[in-house]
């Protein structure tokens, strides 16, 4: 990300709200996985 999220704290919630979204996303393909689905 760049400097403007001191401008538009709006992207940078939107970017964390994305990140959590990619982490929960990676923990559940984890736990398929390991489930053997």
């Amino acid at each position: 990300m760049t400097g403007e999220n001191c401008s538009t704290p709006n992207a940078y919630i939107l970017f964390t709200a994305f990140d959590i979204f990619l982490a929960f996303n990676a923990f559940n393909a984890f736990n398929a996985f390991k489930g053997g689905r």
